[in-house]
């Protein structure tokens, strides 16, 4: 009896007329922790830092605002390398529960205008926050990285941040629920490696505070800080690159400061699971899988606006970026004042850094040219290539995601909303936007090559501009359901609903809905900014046993293409009970190129079914005045894919399409191009047309094959089927004998004509 009492008692603090209670043990799956009860407020972060090292339950006694005072400061001796706080508040060690007690934690306007380097969270569950590169940015004299477990975050908003609301690497147990998580500059909340956590009842809005300057300044401050440490080395010549830095630093036409404030200027992520650590593009294959069995649940994501700022970098002579030491980019741009070749005091003092750390990183006698007195454009060329939809840090430009998770498996997504992402960036650069472009050919493919002794660049579609609502990529066994993604908008980039990906296996969509989604650019030449694609759920790239259930894509509008559900080069997809309406391609201009307005698109797939499933209302629009157009409106659309050739074993079955209009082009109900071994049996076919008297319940090309064809209905389009290439069994009817069709064996194919 003794011990079933310690088991239930509990201790109570009054504070503020809030109650503190803390329960030994009983708190969650897999805590416990101690009976420490500790107090924070804001006198325990005015000399930084606030690390917790030992196992309690800690509570926030008032709202924080992260800002230390210098002279406080001065006396730590465990302040980061860089002479930056990387975090607010640190866990160091397992079993710990953060309770903010309906408090607000957050950087204080002051800090996030000196905190100029970003690399912070303000909640990091380790003590560093790169465990596996960069460790000087972790805290002084530390090498061991910790990755703590069993942690709790409760209770509270997490505000202002200039890089992570909350942040960690190789976690196990963590929970985090009832939480605002608000104004961050890149994520809300970010794990690489977790496993076993729970994020649930969260919610999560982009950025508020205003800022002046971009990552550009941060890059800048690097430099300076380690031509610094050089010269307090006993390296004299650094020395003279410090004061044209520090006049570059102060100059707002140099150091990026006249960037519009109050949006993001890069990458943004409301939740990023990743593997054991990586910031590089979405994870394109296998891999082995690191972050499992989470719950993200009852999570709403909101209101992230970006307007991403593309960095051409320098690469060397196969396109490889050359990194300055610990941070940053060389800039293409830092290389060319004014348009004129004269590397200025930012890449001069990244390449001295470089060359005196690791110069085998460059190519062989590219620092002596840049630090000369008199610069060599023709050997930079030779030596240098321009890098392509890169962010100041050397990231890869992706855009915005509402929930990311790379190399999952065990991942359930529920009943989470993510609305009004908007993507307002400017088009990526091509070799024509940068100075001395010229000099190198732009090749058809997106690759590097040689011809005539001299390399040649093209770089690939510009993807800063796009935006996820859900993504999935290399994920396994995992679960979304009863989501919605709506109200989206990019201005020059690509929509994405919910998207699985990247040989990702055995995945599950449920209930969810996708609706409101905008693209507006339209460009039918361009291959870095090519004309917005709308997508309400996309699976691609060997992807297999994706099954999309009971699920609904609608309203949903871009210049040229729009699709409900997309799946591309995928094996063994069932789509069960879907709904796809309204979908809008608008685009007048140029109508001889593409336009596709599509409810269910299979393109290069291996066993695709479609059962139960409506479309309705997809729409070429703005084509009254046109003489011919080469667009679609297509309720199921088969055909081959360049990267996987012919779909095969398609399936449409019990299935309706109707009220489909192809403008000035086509208008489909099922449309067969470049298949083999496809079936359409038991599907109601109705009101499919076009202003050219294109419109087809069942529309087949002869370069499909092995086609069957049975138990369909057709009638009120312009042609129930296209005349000349109908090889199946068909009965036509006319309306007045629609009454007999009982007398009919059930496997014909019924045409009923007016």
């Amino acid at each position: 009896m003794k011990h079933i009492i310690l088991l239930v008692c509990a201790i109570s603090i009054q504070l503020n007329a809030h109650v503190i209670t803390k329960i030994p043990q009983l708190h969650g799956p897999g805590l416990l922790l101690t009976d420490d009860v500790i107090s924070l407020s804001q006198a325990d972060f005015a000399s930084g830092t606030y690390r917790i090292t030992k196992s309690g339950y800690y509570y926030l006694a008032e709202d924080i605002a992260f800002n230390p005072d210098p002279t406080l400061e001065a006396k730590r001796n465990d302040k980061p390398l860089v002479d930056e706080w990387f975090t607010a508040l640190s866990i160091e060690c397992d079993n710990v529960i953060i309770d903010l007690n309906t408090k607000t934690f957050y950087a204080h306007k002051d800090f996030l205008n000196k905190q100029l380097l970003k690399v912070f969270s303000l909640i990091e569950i380790g003590n560093m926050p790169f465990p596996n590169i960069k460790k000087e940015f972790g805290f002084n004299g530390v090498t061991t990285p910790l990755y703590p477990k069993n942690i709790t975050i409760k209770n509270g908003t997490i505000g202002a941040s200039p890089h992570h609301g909350i942040h960690g690497n190789n976690n196990v147990n963590i929970q985090l629920y009832d939480l605002t998580i608000r104004d961050w500059e890149v994520a809300g909340i970010a794990f690489n490696g977790l496993k076993n956590g729970v994020i649930k009842n969260i919610n999560i809005s982009g950025m508020e505070h205003e800022f002046s300057f971009t990552g550009l300044v941060s890059v800048m401050l690097v430099a300076r800080f380690l031509l610094e440490q050089r010269v307090a080395g006993g390296d004299l010549e650094a020395q003279k690159y410090i004061e044209p830095l520090n006049n570059l630093i102060a100059d707002p036409t140099q150091n990026g400061s006249i960037h519009p404030s109050g949006l993001n200027y890069g990458n943004t992520y409301g939740i990023f699971l990743n593997r054991t650590f990586d910031i590089g593009p979405i994870i394109s294959g296998k891999t082995p899988i690191s972050t499992n069995t989470v719950l993200i649940e009852d999570v709403r994501i909101s209101g992230i606006k970006i307007d991403a700022l593309e960095a051409i970098v320098i690469g060397d002579a196969k396109g490889i970026p050359i990194a300055p030491d610990l941070f940053g980019s060389m800039r293409w741009q830092d290389a060319y004042q004014n348009g004129i070749f004269a590397p200025n005091a930012l890449l001069r003092a990244q390449v001295y850094i470089l060359h005196k750390k690791a110069p085998a990183t460059m190519p062989t006698g590219f620092a002596d040219n840049i630090l000369s007195g008199k610069p060599d454009e023709l050997l930079f060329l030779n030596q240098a290539r321009p890098v392509f939809n890169r962010d100041f840090p050397i990231h890869a430009q992706k855009g915005i995601f509402g929930i990311r998770v790379d190399a999952g498996h065990g991942i359930t997504i529920r009943n989470c909303s993510i609305m009004g992402l908007e993507n307002v960036g400017k088009p990526g650069a091509t070799l024509a936007d940068i100075p001395s472009g010229n000099f190198y050919q732009q090749p058809a493919s997106n690759k590097y090559t040689v011809s005539s002794n001299q390399i040649s660049y093209g770089p690939g579609r510009y993807t800063g501009n796009d935006i996820y609502g859900i993504s999935l990529s290399v994920c396994d066994n995992c679960t979304i359901s009863n989501c919605d993604v709506s109200s989206c908008n990019s201005i020059n980039g690509y929509v994405y609903g919910i998207c699985v990906q990247n040989q990702s296996e055995a995945n599950a969509i449920d209930a969810c809905k996708v609706s409101g989604l905008r693209a507006q650019r339209d460009d039918t030449i361009s291959v870095i900014n090519p004309s917005s694609k709308v997508y309400g759920y996309y699976c691609t790239n060997k992807s297999s046993s994706i099954h999309i259930t009971d699920c609904i894509a609608q309203n949903l509008q871009a210049e040229r293409f729009a699709y409900g559900i997309y799946i591309e080069n995928c094996r063994d997809t069932l789509i069960n009970n879907a709904l796809c309406s309204n979908n809008v391609v608008k685009s007048e201009q140029n109508l001889n190129a593409p336009k596709y307005a599509c409810g269910i698109a299979s393109l290069g797939n291996h066993g695709l079914a479609i059962r139960n499933s409506i479309v309705r209302e997809m729409e070429c629009t703005q084509e009254q005045t046109a003489a011919s157009s080469s667009s679609y409106a297509v309720g199921y659309f088969f055909d081959a894919s360049s990267s996987a050739g012919k779909d095969l074993f398609g399936l449409v079955d019990t299935s309706i399409a109707e009220c489909n209009n192809g403008g000035k082009g086509i208008a489909a109900g099922i449309y067969a191009g470049l298949v083999d071994s496809f079936s359409a049996t038991g599907n109601t076919i109705s009101n499919n047309k076009s202003l050219m008297k294109k419109g087809y319940g069942i529309q087949k090309t002869k370069q499909s094959s092995n086609i069957l064809v049975l138990r369909n209905v057709a009638y009120g389009n312009n042609k129930n089927y296209e005349s000349g290439t109908d090889t199946w069994p068909l009965l036509e009817l006319t309306s007045s004998s629609t009454h007999s069709r009982n007398v009919y064996n059930p496997w014909y194919n019924i045409s009923i004509t007016n």
